[in-house]
């Protein structure tokens, strides 16, 4: 059985999107690139191992302390819970000079979350893996 790879890089962006963040909006013309608004930078992102899954619920329950659900939550808390209980854990390199504690940029931390679950997905669903991994988030 072919084992997951330990890390995955991944060039990150911050695109325009549209306000449920889900679509990357491109460009006007014959080119319909997304509208890149600027580059952060390569990131290496860590494959959770099962401790690190258990880690990561922890996380996200204590950030949700109090909350009963998501449901409660509006768009943007839920994304921030989930990226803040995953990302700063699961990146083992960032671009030079980036430290999580100096973040205060929505957007930055949406496309890290975004460009990390898509690597997961990536992983999950290619490479001849056989066995399961975790959810994107």
């Amino acid at each position: 059985m072919a084992l997951p790879p330990r890390t995955f890089e991944k060039t990150v962006s911050v695109h325009k999107r549209d306000d449920s963040y889900n679509l990357v909006l491109a460009g006007e013309g014959e080119k319909k690139d997304p509208i890149v608004l600027r580059t952060l930078g390569e990131f290496v992102f860590r494959v959770p191992t099962l401790a690190q899954q258990r880690d990561i619920g922890i996380r996200r329950a204590r950030q949700m302390n109090g909350v009963d659900s998501y449901a409660s939550l509006d768009l943007r808390t839920y994304l921030l819970v989930e990226a803040l209980a995953v990302v700063p854990y699961q990146v083992e390199k960032a671009p030079d000079g980036w430290d999580w504690d100096t973040r205060y940029d929505f957007d930055e931390m949406f496309e890290i979350f975004d460009a990390y679950t898509q690597g997961m997905k990536e992983i999950r669903e290619g490479n001849g893996f056989q066995g399961t991994l975790p959810p994107a988030a």
